[in-house]
This record gives structure tokens, C-alpha cells and sequence, in this order.
């Protein structure tokens, strides 16, 4: 049995006398498209903030290709090579869409800040090179014509989109998205699972959190459901939709 790329352990958070995470342990397997579902509320992205270094778990561990997450900063997690968009955007709004996607580049520098500022051949071909790897996922992403638009004038989906491609710039192993359907209307959400399963297709491992079950039932290996912080089933996106503890939590009003 293959070894999983991402290991959550008897993962426990707690906010004074709240248990936002409860004793929660799942795996994810390299190259599947994993989604975390349940009721607002039910402590997803507290289980994400716990996995990237934004929290600290009151109990428990994250093991990432064998290697022990816990404890780390944020920046050493993505250096790791796991990277996560947020729930609400922040995308810099005043910065070109280009230039966004830049920023998620910088894991894949070695020039450094002295080169740079004084313009050294190795900076520029440096500059080069993220370019090219930029206008890539920009053109994956469907967003290359909007690669010199500042990104608060384009429209939330295309934002979305923005900052997806900027987690990808960093060439990441596991890809971790906190709803990215969010706010996206049809077409966008189907261009989307598209993406992600094109991702999948080239090896790269995807972990989100998700509201639109009809997007999480068409393109998700695994499913798991958190209910108050437990973790109430996991396992195929059709045997979790017909277990009656999550029908009663949530798919029940959710999908026919």
C-alpha cells in the first residue's frame, strides 16, 4: 500500500471552552483530488489553517511526504511544497494579474534581492524565467488576456481564478483551496473542475473545501465530512452521499 502525501492525526483544536476540531484523522493519497465538506460551521477551514501553520493544533500532528508539518511557519510549509488559497480573496487588487502570479514565483527564485537590484544577467534571466512559467498558468488558467488588468477590475470569479493560478506558480505538490467555486457561475465552476482535474491528470494532489456538491461529486477520488468539528464518514463521493449521518448533516438538502 502506497505511502499518502498528506497525514492528519488525532487533530484537536480548541478555542477557549470550543472544540473546533475534534480527535479528526484522514489521509490523502498522491495525484487524488480530495474534498473536505460539511455545515458551515463544521471546522474545515480551521483544519486547513492547522495543516499551513496558521494555527497551532491543540493536539495532534500533520505529516506531509513522511515529513512532520507541525509546528512550522506558514512559509516553511509552502517551501515544502504546499500551497492554499484563503476563503475570502486577497488578491492585491492595485497589481496587475501578472504581476499577482509573480508573487506566487518567488519559491522558485535564486538570484536573490543583491543580484536583483542591480540588475545582474543572472536576475534578468531569473526574470525571464518566471515570466515564461507566469504566462503558462495564466493560459491554463483561461486568464492570459487579462494578464496586464489590474485585478480589482476584473469580475470575482476571474479574481478566484487570479489567485488559484498564484498558488500554482509555485509549482506546489499538494494544492489546498478553501471553496474555490465561491461566487463563480456555471460555466466558471465547470472551467474549473476541468482545471483541477487537468491538475490531477499531470500528478498534482488537490485537498479542498467545498460547498457545490454537484462540482465535489464530479471530479473527487475521496470525500470526508466534518459535522461540530467531527469527523461523521469518508470515502467515495457516492457511498458518502448515501450515509445517512451526512444526509441528516448536510448533502440531504443539498443533493437530490
Amino acid at each position: 500500500m502506497s505511502v499518502p502525501l498528506l497525514r492528519i492525526e488525532r487533530l484537536r483544536k480548541d478555542f477557549g471552552g470550543v472544540h473546533a476540531l475534534s480527535e479528526v484523522s484522514f489521509s490523502v493519497r498522491e495525484g487524488d483530488i480530495h474534498a473536505l465538506i460539511g455545515p458551515n460551521g463544521a471546522g474545515k477551514t480551521t483544519l486547513f489553517n492547522c495543516a499551513t501553520g496558521v494555527f497551532s493544533p491543540s493536539e495532534g500532528e500533520v505529516w506531509f511526504r513522511e515529513r512532520r508539518l507541525t509546528g512550522l511557519a506558514p512559509h516553511r510549509i509552502a517551501a515544502r511544497g504546499v500551497a492554499r488559497t484563503a476563503q475570502n480573496l486577497r488578491p492585491w487588487r492595485e497589481m496587475t494579474v501578472l504581476e499577482n502570479v509573480l508573487v506566487g514565483c518567488h519559491l522558485l527564485g535564486h538570484a536573490g534581492m543583491v543580484a536583483g537590484a542591480l540588475h545582474l544577467p543572472s536576475s534578468l534571466r531569473e526574470e525571464r524565467r518566471l515570466r515564461e512559467i507566469t504566462m503558462r498558468r495564466l493560459e491554463q488558467a483561461h486568464l492570459a488576456e487579462y494578464a496586464d488588468h489590474l485585478v480589482g477590475e476584473l469580475a470575482l470569479g476571474q479574481q478566484r481564478m487570479v489567485e488559484l493560478t498564484r498558488a500554482l506558480a509555485s509549482n506546489p505538490r499538494m494544492l489546498m483551496l478553501d471553496e474555490p467555486a465561491a461566487g463563480l457561475h456555471t460555466r466558471e465552476t465547470q472551467e474549473l473542475g476541468g482545471l483541477l482535474t487537468s491538475l490531477r491528470g499531470q500528478g498534482l494532489t488537490v485537498l479542498l473545501i467545498e460547498h457545490d456538491m454537484s462540482l465535489v461529486m464530479s471530479i473527487c477520488d475521496r470525500v470526508v465530512v466534518l459535522d461540530y468539528g467531527e469527523k461523521i464518514a469518508e470515502g467515495a463521493p457516492r457511498e458518502v452521499q448515501a450515509d445517512p449521518r451526512v444526509v441528516a448533516a448536510y448533502l440531504g438538502e443539498e443533493v437530490s
